[in-house]
């Protein structure tokens, strides 16, 4: 049609504007020694959606030179590459057949050179296919070889959707390897033949090989039933959990009488006829005021004892006044409906990380480790806060009306974790997790919308855009120093002058 030759008209000239943002960026990235000594890095892991592995590890670390030695798990006493060696192909192979998950490779982002780049750094040229010499314009080559795809990338934000594309992923987890089972986080209430059901969203398991070493972890899905219990041994290929893909359930924990609470016919809810059971059910709609529909549990004696925030969009299956069980389902959610990720397409998006914009409706994430609790409204604005049991430490955090809590009182959160939903704010990253968070973050989305196009780029190229974003440190505090409060600095220079000073 058409539009497909109108945005292919705009397309070239934005990725063409993108190209030169990048070089302006990059232009002073050349290569300027062999190896400046450093040998910190950052970890490389094969990249997985579900069960399938879309990028290798061997892919990832081919042609980069190692930050630490690699010890072959299989022989401890043999050391596969060296530190600050080459990984050839044929290591490659060798490192992924040992069964090494991951690895830490030096990287751009890392390196310690005042002027430029070490060739270490970089690992191989892709044009010659040998290191690095010298001399090399490794910024520009990294800023054209990522606007260069960006001519096939698209404009508008494309709905993937359709038959043959949004087919869910298969709603169960089988072990990729056997082992020891061991629940962190979870939040379970037992039902029938011994099986639990998993109420929070920020549960995971791991499976423990003999010596209680971690082989993996998988994040558990709300409302999975888990057939096998904590410490019970798995073998490879049998299922750990399953859950229905089409709602995500809202469950109760407790047992005992419910009752309802804001629930105003046309204010916060409305009823549907559910075509499916051809009863008429009670669906939670958009709203504005201070509401919070909730349904409240209470024992015998008509006390509440738990309460349970409805999302907007989730139809209520149970009606008020019924006796429930404990892990009794409350509500359930359409997975499509909450699968709002926009995905801006394309190039807009990749300019949008580079440029390290805050996203419109930004996820609110968890400053420390915690227990979740509310705390009422104020201003209109709800009160969450976590609350570290060991510290004593808490943090506030004042969720606006609007926005969808994806956490349950009394949940255990980690340090970074999304409270609301939304997407991820990178300033926050750095500012929660660090820097080593950041890359692996920005690192992962600009390449998920390569990978959407058919497009690979090597990751070297966006560790040397990234590795100009985060050039200047901001100075909070001189100390010995002869900076001054507030002063923007060089990173590298800041980190020298700090070494000096130590020295001193």
């Amino acid at each position: 049609a058409r539009k497909g030759l109108a945005d292919t008209a705009l397309k070239t000239a934005d990725a063409g504007y993108l190209t030169r943002k990048l070089c302006d960026v990059a232009m002073d990235v050349v290569i300027a020694e062999e190896d400046s000594g450093a040998r910190d890095g950052i970890w490389k892991k094969a990249i997985t959606e579900g069960d399938d592995e879309i990028v290798s590890l061997r892919d990832r670390i081919v042609g980069r030179f190692s930050s630490d030695d690699v010890i072959n798990p299989l022989n401890p006493s043999e050391i596969i590459v060296g530190s600050g060696d080459l990984i050839t192909e044929e290591l490659a192979t060798i490192i992924v057949e040992s069964g090494v998950e991951r690895i830490k490779i030096m990287s751009p982002l890392s390196s310690t050179s005042p002027l430029g780049i070490d060739a270490k750094c970089y690992g191989i040229n892709p044009a010659t296919n040998k290191v690095a010499k010298v001399g090399d314009s490794v910024g520009i080559i990294a800023a054209q070889s990522i606007g260069e795809p960006g001519t096939q990338l698209t404009m508008r934000t494309f709905h993937i959707g359709g038959v043959a594309t949004g087919g869910f992923k298969t709603p169960e987890i089988r072990v990729r390897t056997g082992g020891k089972i061991k629940y962190k986080g979870l939040r379970l209430v037992e039902v029938a033949e011994g099986a639990s059901i998993v109420l929070n969203k920020t549960g995971s398991i791991q499976i423990l090989d003999s010596e209680d070493k971690e082989l993996e972890t998988y994040n558990i899905v709300v409302g999975s039933v888990l057939p096998v219990a904590d410490g019970e041994q798995i073998k490879k290929g049998e299922i750990l959990a399953q859950w229905d893909p089409y709602n995500v359930p809202v469950l109760s924990e407790k047992g005992g009488t419910l009752a309802f609470k804001d629930m105003i016919t046309g204010v916060t809810v409305k009823r549907e006829l559910d075509e499916a059971t051809g009863r008429i059910a009670i669906v939670v709609i958009e709203h504005k005021e201070d509401l919070n529909p909730q349904v409240e549990i209470r024992d015998g004696a008509n006390r509440p004892i738990a309460a349970y925030s409805i999302p907007v969009g989730a139809q209520i299956v149970v009606n008020e006044g019924d006796d429930i069980q404990p892990g009794a389902l409350l509500a359930k959610t359409p997975r499509q409906a909450s699968k709002t990720k926009d995905i801006t397409g394309g190039l807009p998006r990749v300019a949008e990380l580079f440029e390290a914009r805050r996203p419109k409706d930004a996820a609110e994430m968890a400053r420390i480790e915690g227990i979740v609790s509310f705390e009422g409204t104020l201003r209109g604005k709800r009160k969450l806060v976590v609350r570290n049991p060991d510290t004593a430490q808490e943090e506030e955090h004042l969720i606006p009306a609007g926005k969808h809590i994806i956490v349950q009182p009394g949940d255990l959160v980690t340090k970074g974790q999304h409270l609301t939903e939304g997407s991820a704010d990178p300033h926050e990253i750095l500012e929660i997790l660090g820097p080593a968070a950041l890359y692996e973050f920005l690192i992962g989305q600009v390449q998920e919308v390569y990978r959407l196009q058919g497009v690979t780029i090597n990751d070297k190229h966006i560790e040397i855009i990234i590795r100009q974003m985060l050039r200047k440190v901001r100075i909070t505090d001189p100390g010995d120093s002869e900076y001054f409060w507030g002063e923007q600095v060089d990173r590298t220079t800041f980190l020298a002058d700090n070494r000096r000073i130590e020295e001193a």
